[in-house]
């Protein structure tokens, strides 16, 4: 057997669509392939009753909790490893022994979890934050604050998933409507997300969720048409992949140094270039509405490449 583990997206950022990870994970078992999910983008992200893993059934899941959970930078990440799956089929060649369980939490009750328990263990010497910190810091500058608060950002993500669902909902419908205005692009406002979805290769695979971020195609031959080549034998020379990779670099800088906006910007197959809008607690359809002008403008005034 040559695959020796397959790793893939539950949720991509650029372009931004969620993957099918049970049907590939599935896929996957039954040609006895391990599997790793990353699932860097779907804390917070999406609603909770929509992450199964026991279902999904992987070998290995991955998460980090600073993109939608609301935690700081540091704040760990989880992995959730199939033991038993691995000591049946996979331990000749995956060696999972220096992986702590469960945090070292895993011998305490749920009333011990309440009542602190998990703080005053996790702050024992051989336990995950000492391994975490072990080597980084001198002793005295040891800072648990960032993994002590996880719990409590996670509750608040789950008290709000409703409102912050409403409120994803709403901006992706007025952006799609505002960006195909801007840049002439109406027919993206006249189909279903699901169909703007299918442009980059994929699909949601849950029909009522609504992911933070949106990728949506830019002006691209106009685009194209508004460089300014320092070299004009560029214009003839260059290949369109080639231009588009141009394009993307100075457009990023562009767009903060000129217009003081942070959008990442992806090419698609060679032929296109497109952004990705993420719905952050500070983004209101005003940003979405000041990108699309400052696009315009870039477009009328030309970038020098």
């Amino acid at each position: 057997r040559k695959v020796k583990l397959v790793v893939f997206d539950h949720i991509s950022s650029k372009p931004t669509v969620m993957f099918p990870a049970d049907k590939l994970c599935a896929l996957c078992r039954s040609y006895q392939i391990p599997t790793l999910v990353d699932g860097a983008q779907v804390p917070g992200a999406i609603p909770s009753s929509h992450i199964d893993i026991a279902k999904m059934n992987p070998t290995f899941y991955c998460v980090t909790f600073h993109k939608w959970a609301n935690t700081p930078r540091g704040s760990s990440g989880g992995l959730y490893v199939q033991k038993q799956d691995i000591d049946t089929h996979y331990s000749s060649f995956i060696d999972i022994s220096r992986i702590v369980i469960d945090g070292g939490w895993s011998g305490l009750t749920k009333e011990e979890m309440d009542k602190g328990g998990m703080y005053l263990d996790a702050s024992k010497p051989g336990y995950l934050t000492d391994v975490l910190t072990q080597g980084i810091y001198d002793e005295s500058t040891r800072e648990y604050e960032n993994i002590i608060v996880l719990p409590h950002c996670l509750d608040i993500v789950l008290k709000q998933e409703e409102r912050v669902q409403s409120r994803v909902r709403k901006l992706r419908y007025e952006s799609i409507q505002i960006l195909s205005e801007a840049w002439n692009m109406k027919k993206y406002a006249q189909i279903k997300e699901d169909e703007l979805i299918s442009i980059w290769g994929g699909y949601t695979t849950i029909g009522d969720v609504a992911l933070p971020m949106l990728s949506f195609p830019l002006p691209t031959l106009r685009l194209v048409e508004a460089m300014r080549f320092q070299q004009p034998q560029d214009v003839v020379d260059l290949s369109l992949p080639k231009k588009l990779k141009l394009l993307k670099k100075h457009m990023v800088l562009k767009l903060w140094n000129d217009y003081s906006i942070e959008v990442p910007i992806f090419i698609w197959k060679g032929t296109d270039v497109g952004v990705r809008i993420s719905f952050g607690r500070d983004v209101v359809i005003e940003d979405v509405q000041r990108l699309g002008d400052a696009v315009n403008e870039i477009i009328v005034e030309g970038i020098d490449i």
